[in-house]
């Protein structure tokens, strides 16, 4: 019995599919159609829909437009401020350069790259407060650029470009002094 059994045990998959499978051929009932009904026909043209035209953003107001630009007046004095400390610290640290450690000359060199770097002030000042402005613009209209923000981000462009000119100008002195 044991040995018919054990021969018998490959068939009963096939056995218990072939029962199942003889569920599902009942036709006891109607059942819908699986053609496809009037609602799933595809109606219409094969083009893609439209997208409604963006609504024009309002162009930066006057008083935005003052603000950035004494913002970058101010950076433009700094430079000016700066270009002229230039010439002193550059002498103060072509002195230093042969002098030791802690010596006047290399002192002097010191507070002569304190005052250019003070002298720059006032460009820090105002990329903080242009990226202020372009941060509340951003957050006030997330969407794409507002003209207010292109706005600010050009002003802060161009100040950026003074900082920037400004720290490769301290990191080259500093260099130059050993710091």
């Amino acid at each position: 019995m044991a040995h018919a059994m054990i021969r018998l045990m490959p068939a009963l998959p096939v056995l218990a599919a072939s029962l199942c499978l003889t569920a599902c051929t009942s036709t006891a009932g109607q059942y819908p159609s699986l053609a496809k009904r009037e609602a799933e026909r595809v109606t219409g043209p094969a083009n893609p829909a439209q997208s409604p035209e963006p609504a024009a953003m309002p162009f930066p107001d006057p008083e935005l437009e003052g603000a950035l630009a004494a913002l970058v007046a101010s950076a433009s004095r700094a430079q000016r401020a700066f270009n002229a400390q230039q010439g002193p610290a550059r002498r103060a640290i072509a002195v230093a350069q042969s002098s030791a450690r802690g010596s006047d000359s290399w002192m002097q060199a010191h507070v002569e790259l304190a005052e250019l770097q003070a002298s720059r002030s006032s460009a820090m000042i105002a990329l903080t407060d242009l990226d202020a402005l372009f941060t509340k613009e951003r957050l006030a209209q997330p969407g794409a650029l507002s003209p207010s923000a292109i706005a600010i981000a050009a002003a802060r462009d161009e100040v950026e470009a003074i900082v920037a000119q400004q720290d490769r100008a301290i990191a080259s002195m500093l260099n130059r002094l050993g710091t």
